[in-house]
C-alpha cells in the first residue's frame, strides 16, 4: 500500500496542478483525507517528480514522499511533527513506524523503519 507524505517541516500541499483532478474525484482538499493520500493519481505524480532518492519538491514547504507498507496492514494513521509526517501502522498485531524526514535522513536516503515490539 502505498501512501504519500510529507517529509519537511511545514506541512503537506497538493501540486496546483493535481487540484482539480483529485477535488473532481470527491476528495475535500481542506482536510486531513486519508484517502487523499493514496490516491493513485498523487501517487504517481510523487513517484515521477521525485528525484532519485525518491523526493518530489512542491515548495520549499512541502517535498513529499512515497512510503510502501505491507497491504496486510490492518489500521495505519498518519502523524506529524512540524509538517513531517510519517506513518504508523499494525500488521499481525504489531506496531510499526516508517518514516523519510528532513528531520531523521540527514543528507537523504532510502526511508527508515521502526519496529516496536509488543510487550
Amino acid at each position: 500500500m502505498k501512501i504519500v507524505v510529507n517529509t519537511v517541516c511545514g506541512g503537506f500541499e497538493l501540486p496546483e496542478e493535481l487540484e482539480a483532478p483529485l477535488s473532481n474525484k470527491g476528495y475535500n482538499l481542506d482536510d486531513w483525507d486519508l484517502n487523499l493520500r493514496m490516491d493513485s493519481i498523487l501517487v504517481r505524480w510523487v513517484e515521477k517528480h521525485a528525484d532519485e532518492h525518491g523526493y518530489a519538491k512542491v515548495n520549499n514547504y512541502c517535498t513529499l514522499y512515497v512510503i510502501d507498507i505491507p497491504d496486510e496492514t490492518t489500521d495505519w494513521m498518519l502523524n506529524q511533527i512540524e509538517g513531517a509526517e510519517d506513518v504508523t501502522y499494525v500488521v499481525d498485531g504489531k506496531l510499526y513506524v516508517k518514516w523519510d524526514s528532513v528531520l531523521s535522513r540527514g543528507e537523504g536516503g532510502p526511508a527508515n523503519e521502526k519496529i516496536n515490539k509488543e510487550e
